[in-house]
Order: structure tokens, then sequence, then C-alpha cells
């Protein structure tokens, strides 16, 4: 694969010494997928008749809330598979749910300072999240992390890139963040075209997107051959896994605990 996709090198102008620009593949296509994804967020936020600039700040605190609990939750789980604490918080890296819960949390607090109805406004952007997410899981490719298990199909993929940690060893693997990368489209087009009208409340459209990238990353996750994510329970599951697993208890619960208030009103 490629991790870095370009490099730029220059000399200063009085000739002691050189530059060099590094751009990533990962770094592209997460900054890609924040860009793309914060435009159409704020155009069907917009187009449901919410506050501009009210979502926008809410959409800030969420990026930024999002990026430290996707740290925070890297360095927890660096501290669980033993890395003493110093090497865990300086030792780059992400987690998607921890980013997921970090940003839900930023985005509900600030749209509750700014009066944003969050239920409704989360419905509006619920579809864009996948489709931002598959074009982050692309990056992941491109860059060799997130790699899948050891394999020797039709589809499998080696990485030789000294700079991908898929390819050490240089095995054929799954294309693990391919198959995510689908599966999120699919569900960014089932999301997109669940008509609203036939749920009686708001948020449902977000709870369903829960609930679907739940079961997706629980099934998928026995494919990935990185034990960087950690594992549980004597290796039985990932925290990936344990994260889907509860994502998907909460949000069912909670649920089912909103229609039943609904019906005793």
């Amino acid at each position: 694969m490629h991790p870095v996709l370009l490099r730029m090198a220059w000399a200063d102008q009085l000739g002691y010494g050189g530059h060099e620009l590094v751009i990533g593949s990962y770094g592209l296509c997460l900054a890609l997928a924040l860009v793309l994804g914060s435009g159409l967020a704020l155009a069907r936020t917009t187009q449901a008749g919410l506050d501009v600039g009210a979502t926008i700040a809410s959409l800030a605190a969420a990026i930024g809330c999002g990026f430290g609990g996707a740290v925070l939750l890297f360095a927890a789980v660096s501290c669980l598979r033993g890395l003493p604490l110093m090497a865990a918080v300086t030792q780059p890296g992400i987690v998607f749910y921890g980013g997921a819960l970090g940003a839900l949390v930023g985005f509900l607090l600030a749209a509750r300072l700014l009066a944003l109805p969050a239920p409704r406004a989360l419905d509006a952007i619920t579809p864009v999240l996948p489709l931002a997410h598959a074009l982050g899981r692309v990056g992941c490719f491109l860059g060799g992390c997130c790699y899948g298990a050891p394999w020797h199909g039709a589809l499998a993929v080696t990485y030789s890139d000294p700079l991908a940690p898929g390819a050490h060893p240089a095995l054929p693997r799954h294309p693990w963040p391919l198959y995510e990368a689908t599966a999120l489209l699919v569900l960014s087009l089932v999301l997109f075209r669940l008509p609203t009208h036939r749920f009686r409340m708001e948020g449902t459209r977000f709870a369903t997107y829960v609930v679907g990238y739940a079961l997706v990353r629980f099934s998928l996750e026995p494919l990935r051959g990185d034990l960087a994510r950690g594992l549980v329970f004597g290796g039985a599951l990932s925290i990936s896994q344990l994260c889907a697993a509860l994502a998907l208890s909460v949000t069912l619960a909670a649920l089912a605990f909103a229609r039943t208030r609904a019906r005793c009103t």
C-alpha cells in the first residue's frame, strides 16, 4: 500500500538546509472525511431548518471532543496491553469508539448550551456519519493500519511498504478496512433513504445508525489481524467488540424506555 502519498522537498533560500513536506494517506483521508462530512452535515441541518451558527459550533465541539476521546481510549487500551502510562499517553493512536463517544458528548453539550434541538440535528446528520467513516477506512487501507488477519483468498492483499504496520510480517491478509468501508457505504445509503416520517420519536434515525454500525463492527472484527485494538475475556472479544455490544445494548434499552414513556404519556 502507500502510507505516504506525496513527499515534497525543497532547499531554503540561503542554501543552509532543506525542508520536506510529507502527506500521509491516512491523514489526508481523515482530513477529507472531516471536511466533506462537516459540509454535508451542515447542508442537511440547514435544510432541516436548524440554526447554522449553532450547528457549526456543535460540529466543532464534536470534532474536538472526538479526537480527545479517540486518543484517550487508545491510551487506555495501550495500558491494558501492558504499556507504561507515559508510553501509552505519548504513543500516537486513535480508537473509533472513543472518538464516537467523545464526539457525541461534545455535540450534545454544545447543542444544549446553544439551544439546538439535538435529536433532530442528529437525525439530519446521521446518514453523513458512515459516509465520512468509510472514507477514513480507505485511509486505513492505504496506510496499512487496522490490517486484516492472514488469508490466502482471491481478495487478499500484501503490505510491502515498511512504514505500513501490516507489513510486519508481510503476509497475504484480508483487506479488512475495505470490508468495513463497503458496509458503511451500504449503511449510509440505507440511512439516506430511511423515511423519518414513519418514526414517532426524533433521534430514531441516529439510533438506527448506532445499532447498524455495532452489528457491522462486531461481525467484522474477527477478520482483523492487529492486536493494537486490545483483547478481553481471554482473547474471546476485542475492545471494539465489547464497545459495540455495549453501544447496541444501551441504544436498544434507550429506545425501549423512550417508547414505554411515550405510551404512558
